[in-house]
């Protein structure tokens, strides 16, 4: 009798251990708030990239669930102190590493044009300094705000005058390393992204003056983007973006019947390829 008595305050004692223990664990929660200034109350079980992973009460049921990091506005991870009193550590959110961007729109060149030509020939190359544009990039993130990449422009204008034979075809792109900042303390509402990428520029002008010629050159460029970007979903959305690229020929080569011949042009009478573009189109992040 005494010994039963002995095994049953010992179970009483490790019944009410294991109550405590739990009451310790359920009282430890986390807490999510969305960007729409929801709270989830829950235990995080783990971050990654894209999402946060936790479990939940749901009535009388444990439930395991995800959110999107960029519905997510702040974390705080709950431990309980001596009373009451629950300290609060803020954790570090998850983020997208690789971001794509394309997007497309007009495009208007920058270089001045010569004041001693008529007015046909003025309006000829204003039509020509106008055009349409596509851009493209990857960049990966080798930290919250900061990712290295790649970024492609290319430029298309065109124009004629079919009365006198003339016609240009003109192809301005460029490609080159770039570095990438993103700045997402906005609610979730969007992203903004600027890069600053140098690289390869070349020109290529179809042109017919009586006959067909080609004229093509090379330098150094610079872009720059800046870019808007709405979330539609947990990986995709829009952007809205502005460019601008800077570059200067001061040699080209043209060939006539096969022929190339390669003209300096100097640095005073350089060919402006500066351009700013307006786009508009699609981002991808993982």
């Amino acid at each position: 009798m005494h010994v039963q008595v002995k095994d049953q305050t010992v179970r009483l004692g490790l019944t009410i251990l294991i109550l405590l223990l739990m009451s310790q664990e359920l009282s430890a929660q986390d807490r999510i708030i969305t960007t729409s200034n929801d709270t989830i109350n829950c235990r995080i079980s783990r971050v990654d990239s894209s999402n946060y992973y936790f479990t939940i009460m749901h009535g009388n049921d444990i439930r395991n669930s995800l959110i999107p990091v960029t519905e997510v506005s702040e974390v705080e991870r709950g431990t309980v102190a001596m009373g009451p009193t629950i300290q609060s550590q803020v954790l570090e959110p998850g983020y997208h590493k690789l971001l794509l961007q394309t997007s497309g729109g007009p495009g208007y060149r920058t270089a001045e044009i010569a004041d001693d030509l008529t007015s046909d020939l003025r309006e000829y190359i204003e039509e020509l300094m106008r055009g349409y544009t596509w851009s493209s990039s990857a960049h990966y993130y080798i930290s919250k705000d900061l990712g290295l990449g790649v970024s492609h422009a290319v430029f298309f204008a065109e124009n004629q005058i079919q009365s006198i034979g003339v016609s240009d075809k003109i192809n301005i792109q460029f490609i080159g390393p770039s570095v990438q900042s993103r700045m997402d303390n906005f609610g979730g509402r969007f992203v903004v992204t600027s890069s600053m990428s140098l690289g390869y520029l070349s020109y290529t002008d179809k042109a017919r003056v009586g006959e067909s010629m080609l004229i093509e050159g090379e330098t150094l460029g610079a872009l720059f983007n800046l870019d808007l970007m709405v979330p539609l979903s947990g990986v995709m959305g829009v952007l809205l973006g502005v460019s601008y690229l800077q570059g200067t020929l001061s040699e080209i080569t043209l060939t006539t019947d096969g022929h190339p011949e390669t003209i300096d042009l100097g640095k005073e009478n350089g060919e402006g390829l500066g351009r700013f573009d307006l786009r508009v189109g699609v981002h991808w992040s993982n």
